[in-house]
């Protein structure tokens, strides 16, 4: 412990810790017995440094005949066993350095070619972590704090060397280095799987030239889905698991980097050619894949997303340029269905770059007052009455002097948690839209998409709640619309979340039906009220015999079932034909005037 101001720079930081070191050295001799002194012991008990078949190697540097005499015989009654090379300069030292290795470095600070607190820097830097015990005729105080500041372990003055205290400052230095390696590896390794972590694998990039190097980034699939169905426990088991097999896959000189909770990279050193990169991220792929019985009789099997980035020539790109080819390539092997291996192209930096783009852009257009709400009309296709509207968000970019489609935003919004503020301000602009318009026609419904992200949250029944008492409305003016895939990472969350909705009175309806992930189970287990038919299945209901067997089956499905169908798409007047007599009783779509803004709506309500 010390007194007074904590430092406030990073010298003087280092000050303070280089007084910790020499501290903590004064306090470890106090605590150890001292032998008398008249008669120093040949081989104190408390080195016990090397062995016969493995002996420490040391190095001293020195160049007054006299004290390097004294010094070898002190090393030679200190207990242990050491192969010892000695030089007088600098320069001799760094060659001796370069050639070979050493455990322990012994050096004067005064030296022909070098002197003071420079010759512990210069020694360092060759030294490549061998911890350095320093020896001068200077005072502790003087010389040794800066000693350890620039890079020593420890400190000994030639007044003080005999074979107790050399013994002692060797084993000190020694072990001092093994804490600080120790402590280093904690840095920079995962405390879970054991692998490096995101430091290590930062300051590697950093520091390594991209050329020889090609990077995979890999992605656990659904791992969030698997860690919420069975527990952390589970979920750290299987972290494990993939660590152990990556390694037991790849070379020693690769990386297994965790860079974070599903998130992996793999440097692959040395390997710079598509062909092999590929072949070893598909073969990995596969190694994952195969099931892992875990803990508690769990047997699961994983699929991963891994990204492709190598160093090329023509490119000249530098190692961060590789992690975020990488990365992009991950993605894009996502968006490819997951389970997938996508190697980087030209193309998908330019996507990357309007990715980020457009999240810069989307993070702060709600405030900006970029977002509206438009209305689609759901209407009854035997009386041609519009009995509902489906609020959709609008956004129009200044920056991109464009309208940004719904299903270009609205991924990046979930993805970049926006969507609760994007979600919170259709249903004010809905409900507040649809209380006006219910004092001419109190039957109208007004219809909002919703993600799954929103559903998981647990106070999201009861802000909908609020929302409708604040505005006058019952839960039947409100029809609320999810993806069948949206649910799936969160599935219980969102079951719990529809129920209170529909004992709100609200109308629960699957959107985008019959394509994609569509399952009859859901049917089944969901609270619904409605489903709604994906709309390329509206676009081939007049030519496709196939498409029009399915609808029938449907529609057929969903009567037995008592669920609502709607069916959404409907471009003109053949499909809306089509639909009426395949027995739909309720359509929306670009047919019946796309979208409308509130005002151009409640005027052809008027006209009506």
């Amino acid at each position: 412990r010390f007194s007074g101001e904590a430092p406030t720079d990073q010298n003087h930081f280092d000050e303070v810790l280089a007084h910790v070191f020499i501290a903590g050295a004064d306090r470890l001799r106090m605590q150890l017995p001292v032998s008398a002194p008249t008669r120093a012991p040949s081989h104190p008990d408390f080195a016990g440094l090397g062995r016969e078949d493995d002996p420490t190697h040391v190095l001293l540097i020195e160049d007054d005949p006299i004290d390097l005499s004294l010094l070898t015989r002190c090393l030679r009654r200190v207990k242990g066993h050491f192969e010892v090379q000695s030089v007088g300069s600098l320069a001799d030292a760094v060659l001796r350095l370069r050639e070979g290795e050493f455990q322990l470095i012994i050096t004067d600070l005064g030296l022909p070619d070098s002197s003071g607190t420079d010759t512990v820097r210069r020694v360092g830097r060759e030294a490549r972590g061998t911890p350095i015990l320093v020896l001068s005729d200077g005072e502790e105080q003087l010389v040794g704090l800066p000693s350890v500041r620039g890079g020593a372990q420890d400190f000994l003055p030639k007044s003080s060397l005999d074979v107790e205290n050399l013994g002692r400052a060797i084993g000190y230095g020694l072990e001092r280095r093994r804490i600080e390696l120790r402590l280093e590896k904690m840095a920079m390794s995962d405390g879970l799987t054991g692998a490096h972590n995101r430091a290590f694998f930062d300051c590697f990039i950093a520091e390594t030239p991209a050329a020889g190097l090609t990077i995979l980034w890999l992605d656990l699939d659904r791992f969030k889905q698997t860690n919420d169905r069975y527990g952390h426990a589970v979920g750290d088991a299987l972290l494990k698991g993939v660590v152990a097999r990556l390694q037991a896959r790849l070379r020693v000189k690769d990386l297994v980097c965790r860079l974070g909770g599903d998130e992996f990279g793999i440097i692959l050193r040395g390997v710079s050619d598509q062909t092999t990169a590929v072949h070893l991220a598909e073969e990995i792929c596969c190694l994952l894949e195969q099931p892992y019985v875990l803990a508690e009789g769990v047997t699961l099997r994983q699929t991963v997303s891994i990204g492709v980035a190598w160093f090329d020539s023509e490119s000249q790109g530098e190692s961060e340029d590789l992690v975020r080819a990488a990365d992009t390539a991950m993605y894009a092997a996502k968006a490819a269905g997951r389970g997938a291996v996508a190697v980087h192209t030209p193309a998908m930096a330019e996507e990357r770059r309007k990715r980020l783009e457009l999240d810069a852009l989307l993070m702060g257009a709600l405030g900006r007052g970029e977002f509206s709400v438009e209305y689609q009309p759901i209407v009854d296709l035997e009386s041609d009455e519009v009995i509902a509207l489906e609020a959709s968000a609008q956004w129009f970019s200044p920056s991109m002097q464009r309208w940004v489609e719904p299903r270009e935003f609205m991924p990046r919004a979930v993805e970049l948690g926006a969507i609760h503020s994007i979600g919170t301000f259709v249903f004010n602009q809905a409900l507040t839209f649809i209380a006006a318009l219910r004092r001419s026609r109190p039957e109208m419904v007004v219809s909002v998409n919703v993600s799954g992200r929103q559903l998981q949250r647990g106070d999201f029944a009861p802000q909908v709640a609020q929302t409708l008492r604040a505005y006058g409305l019952p839960g039947a003016a409100l029809s609320i619309e999810v993806k069948e895939s949206e649910i799936i990472n969160h599935r219980e969350e969102c079951i719990e979340s529809l129920h209170a909705l529909r004992e709100l009175g609200a109308t629960v309806a699957i959107r985008d039906f019959g394509t994609g992930y569509s399952s009859l189970t859901n049917l089944l287990e969901l609270p619904l009220t409605t489903i709604k038919l994906d709309e390329s299945l509206s676009a081939k209901a007049v030519e496709d015999a196939d498409a029009q067997r399915l609808i029938r089956g449907l529609i057929a499905m969903s009567q037995s079932l008592g669920i609502r169908v709607i069916a959404a798409g409907i471009e003109n007047d053949q499909q809306r034909a089509y639909m009426h007599a395949a027995g739909f009783p309720v359509g929306q779509g670009q047919g019946f005037a796309g979208h409308w803004d509130p005002a151009d709506f409640s005027l052809q309500l008027v006209a009506a």
